[in-house]
């Protein structure tokens, strides 16, 4: 007897938004909370700090069927199309929710800033998200449909493989870069070791933040991990310990700043500064110069997000450059030779020492190149 085989299945199975429109209106909009409803435990399990409710949804779904029993109840009818119009524009708010938090995930998976149009789930709602989600449904990772326990007989079979543990996929992640000059993409390790996709992003992105991995960006936007003592050469200071199975070697010295700056570095041909960080209460600021030394250059600030020593990811608020109003995306022309301040902002955070990573991702207008700007081992000043 065959024993049965898992079977992988998409977080979002792909749905006509024609067939939604027809069961929107043939169930007097209650199926459109329960499209919400439905896909919560899917959206919430997706890489944003954002997180879809049910509050809303019970309410919508009470209202609309409150206005269609009583629609013939002149005396009533009216009372419940009040609950229904509330009802409506609490979902219209929570479709902007699940818009950034599918823009949240998009950003983290493929390392680009991904952006949905605002307009479109402004008049459009649910039916332009599922549009989204049938379009980037590969995106979205998958579930398993796990069959029940087999009986007895299986036990003639040969015991499965132990699955590795994060030790012994990281020595494969580690005799990979070996292989390969100490530089890898996540996809590579996905494709040449047991790790899948997400584990090797993840695991990536911890050697990362310990200080093991420096990153850099392609010039197809592609994320490349260095691996320090592998080939690697990292341009910043870091105090991590030495890799697994390698021998000792002596902390890089960090890139000569100007007196005021706390680390310097370049990319895309512009000179990014630290200049300082600050936290008071769960307030945190993070004070940067930025100098395109070569020519006039527009980019796209934005998606910035820190890590602290536990691992744990905090996403950025809202950035401010130059004289215009802070806001979570920025675009501004950076002239030759004008050093320009760009202040970036977060909320709800922990007390924190140190950041073992900060990054945010800019995008060359001209060329449309998307590239990331990375600072570590950052000393928090904490002010009254």
């Amino acid at each position: 007897m065959t024993p049965s085989v898992t079977k992988s299945r998409p977080l979002f199975k792909k749905m006509h938004v024609a067939w939604f429109v027809v069961l929107t209106f043939i169930t007097g909009l209650i199926y459109y909370p329960i499209w919400f409803l439905r896909r919560r435990k899917a959206f919430n399990a997706l890489q944003s700090v954002k997180k879809l409710g049910s509050g809303w949804l019970i309410y919508a779904i009470i209202a609309f069927s409150l206005n269609l029993l009583l629609s013939n109840e002149p005396e009533a009818s009216e009372g419940a199309g009040t609950l229904a119009t509330i009802a409506l524009i609490g979902l219209m708010f929570q479709a902007f929710r699940v818009r950034r938090i599918l823009e949240d995930h998009l950003m983290a998976v493929s390392g680009r800033d991904v952006e949905l149009s605002g307009v479109a789930t402004f008049f459009f709602g649910a039916y332009y998200l599922q549009h989204k989600l049938n379009t980037f449904q590969g995106m979205f990772g998958a579930t398993a449909d796990v069959p029940p326990p087999l009986p007895q007989q299986a036990a003639v079979f040969s015991p499965a493989a132990p699955t590795p543990t994060p030790k012994e996929r990281e020595k494969e992640i580690l005799r990979l870069a070996q292989r390969k000059g100490g530089r890898l993409t996540v996809l590579e390790v996905a494709a040449e070791t047991s790790v899948t996709l997400e584990e090797a992003e993840q695991m990536l992105n911890d050697m990362s933040v310990r200080g093991h991995v420096g990153m850099q960006v392609a010039d197809d936007g592609a994320m490349i991990y260095e691996f320090y003592g592998l080939g690697g050469k990292p341009t910043l200071e870091t105090n991590a310990a030495p890799l697994p199975s390698e021998p000792e070697r002596k902390t890089p010295k960090q890139a000569s700043a100007s007196p005021g700056v706390m680390q310097k570095t370049q990319a895309n041909g512009l000179v990014f500064e630290l200049l300082a960080c600050t936290q008071h209460n769960g307030q945190l600021g993070l004070a940067c110069a930025i100098t395109s030394p070569g020519a006039d250059c527009e980019l796209i600030l934005g998606a910035a997000r820190l890590f602290d020593a536990a691992g744990n990811e905090y996403r950025m608020k809202e950035v401010q450059v130059a004289n215009k109003p802070p806001k979570d995306k920025v675009q501004h022309l950076f002239v030759e030779g004008v050093r320009v301040s760009a202040a970036f902002s977060f909320a709800d955070l922990p007390s924190l020492e140190t950041i073992p990573l900060f990054e945010f991702l800019c995008r060359d207008v001209a060329s449309g190149k998307n590239f990331k700007v990375a600072f570590r081992q950052i000393a928090v000043s904490k002010t009254a």
